[in-house]
């Protein structure tokens, strides 16, 4: 996702047995586990099993006659619900905890608004349109550099639909202004961020009292629109 979309992806794990247990893990230590060290961790995931579980998650080895291999044993901690996944009871708690993280992270993305849209009679049936396009979330609108440096989405525009009849003297109908800014990269002692807005002018003619749309699009951003007279 990231290195081909310019998204920032996620892969968080749902259950951590040895952090519930109480168990520290160093995942940048070099050295091999002592067999003293094994031994404490897995006492105390024993405890917390017996705590916990009331001894359910570990099942006592047992022998067992097995057709091709003979005498066998079998036994030992539940793989799938205990080891890799959470158990029953815990499955609400790791389910509200990832809601909150993915919830988070949503509020982080860009979010679009047309901060201004007026209109100005210059002369009979001649408008200047002024608009001021901004994002009012936290990661730009191009997510992250990444998605930038390979293009990975289209930089953000205003489209302008005129009314029947109308011509537009300066400006395009569809222009694009580059990508808005978040508030991650940087905020201004007093109002919005940084580079977060950007202001488009044009000049239109048409009679008086006809409607023209303006409508901010943003691949990440979303899409807003806001609706003027003229007059």
């Amino acid at each position: 996702a990231y290195e081909n979309c310019g998204i920032p992806g996620f892969t968080p794990e749902l259950w951590d047995l040895a952090g519930r247990a109480g168990v520290k893990v160093d995942w940048l230590r070099r050295q091999p586990v002592t067999p003293a060290e094994a031994e404490e961790r897995e006492l105390k995931l024993l405890q917390w099993n017996d705590r916990e579980l009331s001894g359910q998650g570990f099942f006592c080895w047992r022998k067992f006659r097995h057709p091709q291999l003979g005498e066998v044993e079998l036994g030992g901690w539940n793989p799938k619900f205990v080891r890799q996944n959470p158990p029953h009871k815990f499955l609400e708690q790791e389910c509200h905890k990832m809601c909150r993280f993915l919830l988070q992270h949503a509020t982080a993305l860009p979010q679009v608004a047309i901060e201004e849209a007026r209109v100005e009679q210059q002369a009979p049936g001649i408008y200047k349109v002024s608009v001021l396009a901004a994002n009012h979330g936290f990661l730009p609108t191009y997510l992250c550099n990444k998605g930038r440096e390979i293009k990975a989405m289209r930089e953000d525009r205003l489209v302008l639909e005129l009314p029947s009849g109308a011509e537009l003297l300066l400006g395009k109908p569809e222009t694009e202004i580059g990508w808005l800014q978040g508030f991650w990269n940087g905020q201004r002692a007093y109002g919005g961020p940084a580079q977060s807005a950007k202001r488009c002018d044009y000049v239109v003619r048409a009679a008086e009292g006809g409607k023209l749309t303006v409508k901010l699009v943003s691949q990440k951003g979303g899409v807003v629109q806001t609706e003027l007279v003229l007059k």
